[in-house]
């Protein structure tokens, strides 16, 4: 029985080990994929300069006692 197991064993977790490193792998590349799909989709991007500045400043800003 003790050798029956033993050969069961010496058969089984190789293959158990391959099918897990394989899955593994598998996953990674999903999980790589999916992760750079959510960097596209969520990137913030830095603003931008406005095209149109303001022309004339004081015209935003008026101070109390200038012209």
């Amino acid at each position: 029985m003790t050798t029956l197991l033993l050969i069961l064993c010496v058969l089984v977790l190789p293959v158990a080990m391959l099918f897990l490193s394989v899955s593994l792998n598998a996953f990674e590349k999903n999980a790589a994929a999916l992760g750079e799909i959510l960097l596209k989709r969520y990137h913030i991007a830095p603003p931008q300069k406005s095209a149109d500045p303001a022309p004339n400043m004081q015209s935003i800003v008026k101070l109390q006692g200038r012209t």
